[in-house]
């Protein structure tokens, strides 16, 4: 894209000043949470991850994950900006994303307005810093600023009918090199709804890999649209949204139905006994269910009259290795399904997330395929993470960037084990 496109975007794109918050009084800005926060560590043989669990208000949550995570949340800040608000970009970064982030933060429940000022105060940085790490793929695919994305999810029913989902996410480039060191389980237990745990970046009040305490899971792959909203709500929080009020497929699918994402993505939910792809743009939406087949998507859309949307940065930089990703999932399911499918386990979804080879209709040029976009396992997998919804449980890998993600490297995690959940719709 040129230059005059890219102004053109920002110069038609709405602003806002910073928000007035009345609802965190003083005094509600002080408080601590009621219940003391708690860390733990999940690890492997070559990795290691901080776990969180937090309790409490909206605000005290966000109060307490920001405290705790309060060196990476600035060093990850800080890092970005030295990285990228250089030259052109630190007119962008300083000066015109922060009133565009405001103006998406007009559209975020109150409440969870009232955890991203928490995360904020807890770490000790502008409110600014922390709509960024939320609202980062959406304003950059608002303004049409993105990037090759390369994630890829697969969803199918395995031993006795149990749907099982595997979900990686990825960013490739110097971003993705730069947030993979800033990861985190974040297991949330607020006062008025269901219990959630995320893998996510530290500072992140929004869900793009997670599951509530009902076992309703989820995970999201951006695909860029030329139908968007920016009066909509960003799409990390909408997934929050989905699973803080949502116990099943069906609810969180009515939910979204009534729910404007500011930006184009496909989602893929899971719980113990169904299983949907969504593909979206803020226009309209494709679902497809769970049958017999696995279902598998990456970063297009499979619609065609949503296919027929993708803007022109999608075509540039995204097409041909979402298309390799997912015609090796296609394979990965058609060998299921000559199998018959009935010994699905999580064995074999982590096969398909570790794959590393690419589809040769689609080449890349000629590097290794672990260095391109056109692989499901790359060297931009952030983590990996299969979902077993029935018995409320993930198996969690990390990316390092600098050698792949190996079977050996999943961990199980059960992260609801250890709370004393209420019973919340």
């Amino acid at each position: 894209m040129g230059l005059w496109p890219v102004i053109r975007n920002v110069l038609s794109s709405p602003s806002a000043r910073p928000p007035q918050l009345p609802s965190l009084s003083p005094s509600a800005r002080a408080s601590d949470a009621s219940a003391p926060p708690r860390v733990d560590t999940l690890t492997s043989d070559r990795w290691e991850l901080p776990v969180l669990y937090l309790q409490g208000s909206d605000y005290e949550i966000g109060l307490q994950h920001g405290r705790i995570l309060k060196a990476e949340i600035q060093a990850l800040t800080q890092n970005f900006f030295d990285a990228f608000a250089q030259g052109a970009g630190k007119l962008f970064y300083n000066y015109i994303a922060p009133s565009r982030l405001y103006h998406l933060f007009k559209a975020v429940p109150e409440r969870y307005q009232a955890e991203l000022q928490g995360i904020a105060d807890g770490a000790e940085l502008p409110l600014s810093s922390v709509l960024l790490i939320n609202f980062f793929d959406d304003i950059l695919n608002l303004l049409e600023l993105g990037w090759a994305y390369s994630c890829s999810t697969v969803v199918a029913k395995g031993t006795g009918d149990r749907p099982l989902m595997g979900r990686n996410l990825d960013y490739n480039g110097d971003v993705g090199n730069l947030v993979r060191h800033y990861q985190a389980i974040v297991v949330r237990q607020p006062d008025d709804a269901p219990a959630t745990a995320s893998v996510t970046v530290a500072g992140q009040a929004g869900i793009l890999t997670g599951m509530n305490q009902h076992g309703l899971s989820l995970g999201s792959m951006t695909s860029q649209s030329t139908e968007q909203d920016w009066n909509g709500l960003g799409c990390s929080i909408l997934y929050r949204l989905m699973l803080d009020r949502s116990s099943t497929v069906a609810e969180a699918i009515a939910l979204f139905q009534a729910s404007t994402p500011a930006q184009g993505n496909n989602l893929m939910l899971a719980d113990a006994n169904a299983g949907a792809r969504v593909e979206f743009t803020s226009a309209r939406h494709r679902i497809t269910r769970l049958d017999r087949q696995p279902l598998g998507i990456s970063n297009h859309f499979l619609d065609p009259d949503l296919a027929a949307t993708h803007s022109e940065l999608y075509h540039r930089v995204t097409a041909p290795g979402s298309l390799s990703r997912y015609s090796r999932l296609c394979s990965w399911s058609a060998a299921q399904s000559s199998g018959g499918g009935s010994a699905l386990d999580v064995a074999s979804i982590t096969e398909a997330m570790t794959d590393r080879q690419i589809d040769p209709e689609f080449p890349l040029g000629d590097r290794e395929a672990w260095h391109t976009s056109g692989v499901v396992s790359s060297q931009g997998t952030l983590h990996s993470v299969v979902f077993d919804p029935q018995h409320h449980s993930m198996h969690v890998a990390v990316g390092l960037g600098d050698v792949a993600i190996e079977r050996s490297d999943f961990v199980p995690f059960q992260p609801f084990e250890s709370l004393s959940l209420q019973a919340v719709a």
